[in-house]
C-alpha cells in the first residue's frame, strides 16, 4: 500500500486541482509523490502520462524518479503490474494506460513530444 508521507503530501493527493503547482526542499518527497498520482488513473486505458527531467540522467541516474518509479509499481498486485519498457522510459498498465519518462532540456525540446499526448489524463 503506498500513501502520503506527510499532511502536505496528503492534501496534494486527494486536490481536485486541473494545476498544481508544489515545492520544497530537496529530499522532501516531491518526486515520490509525483510517482504515485498516476496509479489514480492507470485503470483508463486512455491515460498518457509524460513525466519530465531536464535530462536523460537525472531520469535514470541511481535513486532517480525511474527508479523511484519501478519500485514503486513493481510492488502493486501482479494483476496490476506494468510492462516495463526499458528503452522506451515507459510503463504499459494491464488496461493500457501508459506512463512515459522525457528529457525537456531546450525550449526546442518541446517539439519532440508535439502531438505525442492524445489524451487529457496526463500530468
Amino acid at each position: 500500500m503506498f500513501g502520503p508521507a506527510s499532511k502536505k503530501q496528503q492534501m496534494i493527493l486527494e486536490s481536485d486541482a486541473q494545476i498544481l503547482v508544489i515545492g520544497g526542499a530537496a529530499g522532501s518527497g516531491k518526486s515520490y509523490l509525483l510517482q504515485l498520482m498516476p496509479l489514480f488513473i492507470i485503470d483508463d486505458r486512455n491515460t498518457n502520462c509524460v513525466m519530465f527531467r531536464r535530462t536523460t540522467p537525472q531520469i535514470i541516474g541511481g535513486g532517480g524518479i525511474w527508479d523511484t518509479a519501478k519500485d514503486i509499481y513493481n510492488s502493486l498486485p501482479q494483476e496490476q503490474r506494468p510492462k516495463v519498457r526499458e528503452k522506451a522510459l515507459e510503463f504499459v498498465f494491464p488496461s493500457g494506460a501508459k506512463v512515459k519518462y522525457q528529457s525537456m532540456q531546450h525550449t526546442k525540446d518541446k517539439l519532440d513530444i508535439q502531438g505525442l499526448i492524445s489524451s487529457p489524463s496526463y500530468w
